[in-house]
């Protein structure tokens, strides 16, 4: 008996209930814990949204982000995505009041602009600075990396 490998597109068609345009489509497959559809493809998962923005639009380039307009990481209705940098992924979703906020609160933008002053790379400031301002290493980090407040804020 002979089986019929079936495309990518295929598969993926198998797992969206598609309604009208201004609804969301809704991914019925596996899904990540944050909700967002999966499909593997040569033992690699790709995100369900991803997948459906480029069936639609094409190619995404390097480094850019399918965001949902709709806010709803089920959905894979091509016309509720749209594509983002990390920075422009970040405050889409400060925007809308998920995940961690763009600019931490316990920090002000004065004391980021002074972590950015006496920040030196690989030399174990990142913990001291931590300690010091009671923060996770990763909220320095972002804040020298332009994630957290911004350089030109």
């Amino acid at each position: 008996m002979k089986y019929k490998i079936k495309s990518l597109e295929e598969r993926f068609c198998r797992y969206v209930i598609k309604t009208e345009e201004k609804i969301c489509w809704l991914w019925q497959g596996s899904k990540t814990k944050s909700g967002y559809g999966v499909i593997g493809e040569n033992y690699r998962k790709i995100y369900a949204h991803r997948l459906s923005y480029i069936i639609k639009y094409g190619k995404i380039p390097n480094e850019i982000f399918v965001l949902h307009k709709c806010d709803n990481p089920p959905c894979v209705n091509p016309k509720h995505l749209f594509l983002g940098t990390a920075k422009d992924n970040a405050i889409d979703r400060e925007r809308k009041g998920r995940g961690y906020k763009l600019n931490n609160s316990k920090l002000s933008k004065e004391i980021a602009i002074e972590i950015r002053k006496i920040y030196t790379p690989y030399s174990g400031m990142t913990d001291k600075l931590a300690n010091k301002y009671g923060v996770a290493k990763s909220t320095i980090y972002n804040i020298v990396n332009g994630q957290n407040w911004p350089k030109d804020s």
